[in-house]
C-alpha cells in the first residue's frame, strides 16, 4: 500500500495556477471593467427586473422548497409545544 504525501502549499498554488491558465473563460482586465459597468445597478433597484423568467422560476422553487423543509423540520416541535406549555413549571 502506497502512502500519499499531502501536497505542499507551493504544489497547491502551482496546481491552482495551472487551472487558471487552462480555463477557457478567463477574463482579462479590460473585460472585467466591461462587466463591472454592465452590472452597475441602483442599490435600491428591484432585482427581479434584471432576471429572466427561468432564473426567477428556479429561485421561487428554491424558496418554496426551503419553506417546506423548514416546516417539516419543526413539525415535531409544533405538535408538542402546547403540551410543554401546559406543564406546571413549579413542579419541574
Amino acid at each position: 500500500m502506497e502512502v500519499m504525501q499531502e501536497p505542499s502549499r507551493q504544489d497547491m498554488i502551482r496546481d491552482a495556477a495551472e487551472i487558471l491558465v487552462t480555463e477557457k473563460d478567463i477574463l482579462v482586465d479590460d473585460e472585467i471593467g466591461e462587466i463591472d459597468e454592465a452590472l452597475q445597478v441602483d442599490f435600491n433597484a428591484n432585482l427581479v427586473d434584471f432576471l429572466d423568467k427561468s432564473d426567477l422560476n428556479l429561485l421561487a422553487g428554491d424558496v418554496l422548497q426551503s419553506i417546506d423543509a423548514d416546516k417539516e423540520s419543526r413539525s415535531d416541535w409544533e405538535k408538542n409545544i402546547h403540551r410543554w406549555i401546559e406543564v406546571p413549571w413549579h413542579e419541574v
